[in-house]
């Protein structure tokens, strides 16, 4: 018997990145040439990082030793998201429009016009920057380091009769959520309206060979139900 290899950890596999930038990696089921040179840093140590999370799900389970499926090979329009790791203050040095827009600098990409929802403290240090790619666009997910946010110390209230109400879920017809002042809150049920219309769209999009062009614009229908439901 030949002696057993070393099993692919995270560090192993992350010292082969240098060694795939070197020349154009040829894949072997479609003939393409990729060229790493074109992909920053932490995303392809990202990816080494969510096979080492997979593989101990599946082989050593989570704190209650509970462990996930086996895992299985996923297609490109599965990878929606990718992270920019160890990100610097200098990627938003541009000035913001208006308040609701800024300019970020990705690196390998460029530069971004991003619509924010809310304006950043001032202060801040920007640690990581991840972009999801949804049915209806491109978000963009900051984490910030911000150490003058004061903590949070929440003032000490006696409950009594007056300050206090009363909360019953009652899950019966139309009426979802009840008051102890007599007021009924109607429950929306989003998902239960749209299960009819989300599986003819699921049973179509199955029905197609995958990656054609019909498959995909029917993911698509369906990526959008899905967020409407969301």
């Amino acid at each position: 018997l030949p002696e057993l290899k070393d099993r692919p950890n995270y560090y192993n596999q992350k010292s082969q990145l240098p060694v795939i930038k070197e020349d154009l990696v040829l894949v072997q089921w479609s003939g393409e040439l990729l060229d790493f040179n074109e992909v920053y840093s932490t995303i392809l140590q990202d990816v080494c990082k969510r096979v080492k999370k997979t593989f101990e799900r599946y082989i050593q389970g989570d704190k209650n030793g509970k462990r996930s499926g086996k895992p299985r090979f996923n297609n490109e329009s599965r990878y929606r998201t990718i992270v920019f790791d160890g990100a610097k203050n200098e990627w938003l040095k541009f000035c913001t429009i208006n308040g609701r827009w800024l300019y970020l600098k990705l690196p390998k990409i460029g530069l971004v016009k991003v619509r924010t929802h809310r304006p950043l403290p001032y202060g801040f240090n920007l640690k990581q920057v991840s972009v999801t790619k949804k049915s209806d666009g491109w978000y963009v997910n900051f984490i910030l380091d911000e150490m003058s946010v004061p903590e949070f110390k929440p003032d000490a209230v006696v409950p009594t009769w007056d300050n206090s109400m009363g909360l019953d879920a009652v899950l019966h017809e139309n009426v979802y959520l009840a008051t102890s002042e007599g007021e009924n809150l109607p429950s929306f049920k989003p998902l239960r309206k749209s299960l009819a219309t989300l599986g003819s769209l699921q049973t179509k999009k199955n029905a197609r060979k995958k990656g054609s062009r019909s498959r995909r614009k029917l993911a698509k229908r369906e990526g959008k139900l899905h967020q409407r439901i969301a």
